[in-house]
């Protein structure tokens, strides 16, 4: 089944948009922090075939997105991002769902706790030191893990920074 399709910037933030409104909840996706709107390419479309409208943005300096000042992909803090979570839902002009993977959680969870979300879902969400249980030792085999080639590391995390 095919659904609509827009690709948006929203003030320097690059949305890709599945579905069309619709009477639920409009799903904002936030992806991680190596990743970009290319994470949800199978999850939001399928959702919108449901007749979800779903929003899938990218962070600054991410896939698309304005690139960041020098020196600000280094120092900028994760709090920042509800500044893009924010520009989307303004946008919407309702309470969004977030729907946020690993350290999307985060700015997801400080957006939420400022403003009206219709709810949040975590997906595998990474939580600062100190706020979440004690540390569970985890045998990581390193051979097994698939690491993406260095250009598509850049592309997806470094967009827009310079390699000094």
């Amino acid at each position: 089944m095919t659904v609509d399709y827009q690709d948006l910037l929203i003030e320097g933030v690059r949305v890709e948009i599945y579905g069309t409104p619709s009477e639920a909840p409009p799903l904002v996706f936030v992806h991680g922090g190596c990743q970009g709107s290319w994470a949800w390419e199978k999850m939001a479309p399928r959702l919108a075939s449901m007749g979800w409208y779903a929003l899938c943005l990218n962070w600054y300096g991410h896939h698309g997105s304005l690139g960041l000042p020098h020196g600000d992909p280094v120092t900028r803090s994760l709090l920042d991002v509800t500044t893009e979570i924010a520009l989307v839902a303004d946008w919407l002009g309702r309470a969004p769902v977030l729907v946020a993977h690993s350290m999307g959680g985060v700015p997801s969870l400080a957006y939420a706790s400022e403003n009206s979300v219709a709810a949040v879902i975590l997906l595998a969400p990474v939580i600062p030191a100190g706020l979440g249980v004690g540390s569970i030792d985890i045998t990581v085999d390193s051979a097994a893990m698939w690491v993406p080639p260095p250009p598509m590391i850049d592309a997806t995390w470094w967009d827009g920074a310079s390699p000094e």
